[in-house]
């Protein structure tokens, strides 16, 4: 992919990822919904740790089994922006494991770079 600023430079792919999840995310609020209200039974269960991709797990049992709902698959690729999104809304809750995505540190330097004052 190319970046919009410089075609020969191609886009970071974190960067990427994110903004291919963020279109998907507003097509999809019933799945962050879910995530959010299962993550919080996960806390409301005393649990310090828990798995993304099992909590993912669930939403997709409800939405596709239950619900009848989605017809679209979910990307596990999406998991870790979720984990982020509930690492945001509960801070004092991190209940997920929450690494860097290939190529986060590689953007947030640039975003650094270029509010700068140097």
């Amino acid at each position: 992919m190319a970046n919009s600023n410089d075609g020969d430079i191609p886009e970071n792919p974190y960067i990427a990822l994110r903004k291919e999840w963020i279109a998907w995310h507003k097509e999809h609020p019933d799945v962050w919904e879910l995530f959010h209200e299962y993550s919080w039974h996960i806390v409301a269960r005393g649990l310090k740790r828990a798995s993304a991709q099992l909590t993912m797990g669930r939403v997709k049992w409800e939405l596709i089994v239950e619900r009848h709902e989605h017809h679209t698959a979910i990307p596990t690729k999406y998991i870790p922006f979720y984990v982020k999104l509930w690492i945001r809304t509960a801070p004092s809750h991190p209940i997920y494991k929450n690494g860097p995505l290939p190529g986060e540190e590689a953007a947030r330097l640039d975003a650094l770079r270029q509010t700068s004052f140097l």
